[in-house]
């Protein structure tokens, strides 16, 4: 839903001549001094990241487009459907109402960038791996990633957490990436063990990272070094509804019914449900545990929809 709404709102901009988010948020100040469309949460709902809570602002929307429609239809309505009902509103032609919005949301000037790539991925994804304990053997461990921008070049924040013995356990750390690869190097808010992630880079809409996570056990009577693989979904909720979740799970509990609960529906579940379990159960081959781009693919074309412009994620 919030990717979607961000082509909206890049729509609603291409449609009134807006050329930034400054443009775009002095219009919605027209409408109404006391919006609460500002920049800095323009930022989050212009990369898809989150959506506008306040019911008034579909209000003061709806109002700049002039047209007879509800706050549901905006929510609703698939990206071409708003397309089409805005451009002929606006007496625009279709293709070259897109194209401005295309270039307002700077996708032709960032395609295939390093730039376009880290923006892509922020978000919150749910984790899913095997517990390293050995108090905890044969369980999964649900845990929280999120990502956003980095005020450091070429980089990306991120934040991992797991619901440990001790309560809420956080890492903090940043992104290296390659063209092939994606490493997340991070530590523990105490700075004590050090954490990796070394995942396959993903395309757009970056629904699914896949690969191995590395470190130490941290509960046990001598913590061992440990390697997984590690699958993480993006999800709507927030970091915190996210990690509100953390938990070790029974290995056969059905990880498609805990997304659900973070407001990612999938119908129907069982073909996403194999294809990551199909990945976490791989099996080691003389000693290398390879992971190919195969995995990722399948399980990208199951999720990847849902966070494209007709999707409901």
């Amino acid at each position: 839903m919030a990717i979607n709404l961000a082509v909206k709102f890049a729509i609603t901009a291409a449609a009134l001549g807006c050329a930034t988010r400054k443009d775009l948020a002095r219009a919605f100040a027209r409408a109404n001094p006391g919006t609460s469309f500002d920049l800095d949460r323009s930022y989050k709902w212009l990369q898809g990241r989150a959506q506008p809570r306040d019911p008034r602002l579909y209000t003061e929307w709806l109002g700049l487009l002039r047209l007879g429609r509800s706050r549901d239809w905006i929510l609703e309505s698939s990206s071409d459907e708003f397309l089409d009902v805005v451009a002929e509103g606006f007496g625009q032609a279709r293709a070259e109402l897109w194209q401005q919005a295309r270039a307002f949301l700077g996708e032709e000037a960032a395609d295939g960038s390093p730039m376009a790539f880290r923006r892509q991925m922020e978000g919150v994804f749910a984790a899913y791996s095997w517990a390293w304990s050995p108090y905890q053997t044969g369980r999964l461990i649900r845990g929280t990633l999120a990502i956003q921008g980095s005020r450091r070049p070429g980089r990306l924040d991120v934040v991992y957490s797991e619901m440990l013995s001790a309560g809420l356990t956080r890492m903090h750390g940043s992104s290296l990436d390659s063209p092939s690869s994606l490493v997340l190097s991070l530590t523990h808010d105490q700075g004590e063990q050090p954490l990796f992630f070394s995942l396959l880079r993903p395309n757009a809409p970056s629904s699914v990272l896949i690969g191995h996570l590395t470190g130490v056990a941290l509960v046990g009577p001598q913590p061992p070094l440990c390697t997984t693989r590690i699958v993480m979904v993006r999800v709507p909720a927030a970091q915190e509804e996210a990690e509100a979740g953390n938990r070790y799970l029974p290995a056969d509990q059905p990880i498609t019914a805990d997304l659900a609960q973070l407001g990612l529906p999938l119908a129907p579940a069982e073909p996403v449900e194999q294809a990551i379990r199909h990945f976490l159960f791989g099996a080691v081959e003389q000693g290398v545990d390879r992971i190919t781009t195969d995995p990722l693919a399948m399980i990208a074309r199951l999720l990847d929809p849902l966070w494209l412009n007709d999707g409901t994620a």
